[in-house]
């Protein structure tokens, strides 16, 4: 994205995309919902009228924001949480497992003295 951004609007808006790493920048802070809406602006008010870059700046970044400031942050979110609330189990499955079999020996002991 960064380097597409780049390519489409360096003489545009050469402040937010004049190279790759600049625009690299200027994508995480629109996907950070930083800059979403003055980047764009920018973008509008340095073209000339009648030009393309206006209006598929504006469809551009809505598509930006929505992939990645919502989407990829919420799955990045939802693998954040899914992490911290796993259980861990495995412990508690050893502990269980040894109970089971004392649980068993005692009842073969059991049995075997009737």
């Amino acid at each position: 994205m960064a380097v597409l951004s780049s390519y489409l609007f360096r003489t545009d808006s050469p402040e937010f995309f004049g190279d790759p790493l600049i625009s690299l920048y200027s994508i995480f802070q629109i996907f950070t919902l930083e800059g979403w809406n003055e980047i764009p602006r920018a973008i509008v008010e340095n073209t000339e009228p009648g030009s393309w870059a206006p209006g598929f700046a504006r469809l551009f970044f809505v598509f930006v924001v929505l992939t990645g400031g919502i989407f990829g942050f919420s799955i990045v979110n939802a693998i954040f949480v899914d992490e911290m609330v796993m259980d861990n189990n495995d412990g508690l499955e050893a502990k269980v497992d040894k109970l089971t079999e004392k649980v068993d020996k005692l009842l073969e002991a059991k049995g075997e003295n009737k």
